[in-house]
């Protein structure tokens, strides 16, 4: 798939229509006051329905959180959150390839 987009780009019959469409439509989402609604439907298109089940939830607790706590703690403190689970979470899939590969 990646490289029928990539040949179609070089050789200049690239579906400029498709693409400016989704750039307007991503354009559109974000400018909802849900935050992240243009990214989790991008997201929806080519990841598994648990990521994009998981990123949506988040959007939900962000927002709840924001709305009960405000907006400078969300910012200052969720965000580094957010982070640390994403890195634990590769850090646990290298251990636990690594566990499997060297164990046998």
């Amino acid at each position: 798939m990646l490289q029928g987009l990539v040949k179609g780009v070089l050789e200049g019959n690239a579906p400029v229509d498709k693409y400016l469409s989704g750039a307007g439509i991503g354009a559109a989402l974000s400018a909802f006051p849900i935050g992240g609604l243009g990214v989790l439907v991008g997201l929806a298109m080519y990841l598994p329905f648990s990521i994009t089940l998981s990123y949506g939830f988040g959007c939900v607790v962000a927002l709840g959180l924001e709305r009960a706590i405000g907006r400078r703690f969300t910012a200052d403190k969720t965000g580094p959150l957010a982070a640390s689970f994403i890195g634990g979470e590769a850090r646990t899939g290298r251990a636990y390839t690594l566990v499997k590969v060297v164990g046998g």
